[in-house]
């Protein structure tokens, strides 16, 4: 067990997860594809912020083990992390470590992006998997709104479907 296991069992005990399981649920919802550059295969996960407001209270805690991805944590490539993540622009940085995070802005860039992303590839694991059903349906449909075919049917006394 590494460090960041320990830190990870030390903050919330049996609630939370290891770095690595939490990592690979992160890479398998985008399908081990980077948030920011689809065409990239992620091969890091980044950390949004690693501190977060818990509880009515408000209290400021370490996500660690906790993390959700998507909102969180998100895959990204070796490009894409330091230089654009990391980036001035989109990174704000302070003297405590756990309080750096990501500029709001770029949270919603990162969270509109794994959105999409996610969306993309179960639509096309569905499409897929119903390939033949689906094209079936949208023959149907075509047939049922394409007068020059439906006109022929009803020619002959018979109805289509």
């Amino acid at each position: 067990m590494n460090n960041l296991d320990r830190r990870y069992e030390n903050q919330w005990g049996s609630k939370g997860r290891s770095w690595n399981l939490i990592c690979r649920d992160a890479r398998s919802l985008t399908n081990n594809r980077c948030t920011l550059n689809p065409r990239h295969r992620a091969t890091q996960v980044h950390h949004a912020y690693y501190r977060r407001r818990f509880g009515w209270l408000g209290r400021r805690l370490d996500i660690a083990g906790v993390e959700r991805p998507g909102v969180d944590v998100f895959p990204l490539c070796d490009e894409c992390h330091i230089p654009i993540a990391h980036h001035r622009d989109n990174w704000i940085q302070y003297e405590d470590q756990g309080d750096n995070h990501n500029t709001r802005e770029f949270i919603a860039k990162l969270r509109w992006r794994h959105t999409w992303l996610v969306i993309a590839i179960r639509l096309g694991r569905f499409i897929c998997r119903n390939w033949l059903f689906l094209l079936l349906a949208i023959i149907v449909a075509w047939l049922g709104r394409t007068p020059l075919l439906v006109i022929p049917a009803f020619a002959i006394g018979k109805i289509v479907f």
